[in-house]
């Protein structure tokens, strides 16, 4: 598993992000919850809605 710390906004590659889409020097905080998936749909995207 390789999630990138280095983001630079929102795009793809090899087109160039968005002004209004990119991510600038600064301190930043990411959270990532992986678990398994045995959940419905439903059960999926309540947990997406969770507060962290």
């Amino acid at each position: 598993l390789n999630i990138d710390h280095r983001v630079s906004g929102v795009g793809g590659t090899p087109i160039t992000v968005r002004h209004a889409y990119r991510t600038y020097p600064d301190l930043y905080h990411y959270r990532i919850r992986i678990s398994p998936a045995t959940e419905t749909l439903t059960e999926v995207v309540e947990k997406a809605l969770e507060d962290w």
